[in-house]
């Protein structure tokens, strides 16, 4: 079991940061409340992330209070305009006292620690935050990590995308292949190649499905989709579908890791925030694929994409591969 946790601050910054130690179980921590400023407190008894509810156990007044009640032993204290800098200090000083920790948080979300300075100004804290460089991702290193990626991985699944290919031809009527156009980086149209797994008259009964839509946002996803066929459902499972994609990769139009690749009726859609994704090339796997696939959100789909473009690092795409390989083995969020 882990650390009893307890999180202070304003209602957005306390959400921020429950949602992030849920996703990341930071620290094997066990969030067991949070305490908000006296008018958010009085407004919500709770704050419900990701399938979890977490109590409202006092305000940012009543810390000493709430760290008895629920017995935490260490204290998240996140962005709140309710404490200054002497409240903070006092309430360092009385946690120390009964043995609680403190950790401060800088408010911010989706930041790389490498994009991060910490250095004091005078006696104040202060932490410096390097700006963003997603124009790295198209440089001679990431390159070579794709062509070496895709060349490999078509050597060692080419056995596999034969017996795909005529599984495919036996199962159903149509091409082989599925071509579609999608938006690649700065808006430049390309047609991704994928292995048909629907039925040729998919796109015609697309309409009469949308009451059964569960995608996110501008997203379209059925669950048990009638128009897959029965190849299609096996492929789909273990993202076989998406080994021709290598052949993007090798053209230039892909990277094996970025955001997932979007049809344009959907980047129409776009907030301006989700645009960054459109600074990188979309990729064959990303975030997306590691971390939910078809079960995220709308806004965690946002979320994870543009970190990854916001924070880029060969290091990251490296561990996404490798994560990649675990989640189509175990199909985790695959429809």
């Amino acid at each position: 079991m882990g650390a009893p946790t307890l999180i202070v601050g304003g209602y957005a910054s306390a959400t921020a940061s429950v949602r992030s130690m849920l996703r990341a179980e930071y620290a094997g921590a066990r969030i067991v409340g949070v305490c908000l400023p006296p008018g958010d407190a009085t407004a919500v008894d709770a704050i419900e992330v990701r399938g979890a509810r977490i109590p409202v156990v006092g305000t940012d007044r009543t810390v000493l209070e709430a760290v008895h009640e629920t017995g935490a032993g260490v204290v998240v204290l996140t962005a709140t305009d309710s404490l200054g800098p002497d409240d903070v200090r006092d309430l360092m000083w009385q946690l120390a006292e009964d043995g609680v920790e403190l950790v401060v948080t800088a408010g911010i979300a989706d930041v790389a620690g490498s994009r991060i300075v910490s250095q004091p100004l005078g006696q104040t804290p202060m932490m410096y935050i390097a700006a963003p460089k997603p124009s790295r991702s198209f440089g001679l290193g990431k390159r070579l990590l794709d062509l070496t990626v895709a060349a490999v991985g078509l050597v060692l699944t080419a056995p596999v995308m034969v017996a795909v290919a005529v599984a495919i031809k036996i199962d159903s009527r149509g091409p082989v292949f599925y071509r579609a156009t999608r938006v690649g980086s700065g808006g430049a149209l390309f047609d991704m190649i994928k292995f048909r797994s629907m039925y040729i008259d998919a796109d015609a009964r697309r309409d009469v499905l949308s009451g059964e839509n569960v995608g996110a946002g501008p997203l379209f996803k059925v669950k048990d989709d009638p128009r897959v066929t029965r190849v299609g459902r096996v492929i789909r499972r273990y993202s076989l579908d998406e080994l021709p994609q290598f052949f993007n990769v090798l053209r230039g139009e892909m990277a094996v890791v970025g955001p997932r690749p979007a049809l344009a009726h959907e980047v129409e859609q776009y907030p301006p925030v989700m645009r960054r994704r459109l600074l990188v090339k979309p990729g064959v796997t990303g975030a997306w694929q590691v971390s939910g696939r078809s079960d995220l959100s709308w806004d965690e789909s946002i979320r994870l994409d543009v970190g990854y473009v916001e924070n880029w690092s060969l290091g990251q795409d490296i561990s996404i591969i490798a994560r990649t390989v675990k989640t189509v083995l175990t199909s985790d969020g695959a429809y």
